[in-house]
């Protein structure tokens, strides 16, 4: 198995595939627990991160930012100041 500079295990297929639902099911509960706060007027509980392996953390982490990058996309095309 290769390593990448932070001496990360390069994940497999399974890390990979477990990861991505991890970070979807992270990035609904972020957003559900967001709009709660919004319509109660409270504030956001801390989010609660799952840890992992720092190979499945770092796996997790770019599905995010994928997810992320979706979203501002998704965003920026459907959404205009009219």
């Amino acid at each position: 198995m290769s390593t990448r500079k932070t001496d990360v295990p390069e994940p497999t297929a399974k890390q990979i595939a477990y990861s991505r639902t991890a970070a979807a099911h992270l990035a609904i509960r972020l957003l559900n627990d967001a709009a709660d706060a919004l319509m109660t007027g409270h504030d956001m509980p801390a989010p609660r991160l799952p840890r992992a392996s720092p190979t499945d953390d770092a796996v997790t982490a770019r599905s995010l930012q994928i997810i992320t990058k979706a979203l501002a996309d998704y965003a920026r095309t459907n959404t205009s100041n009219e």
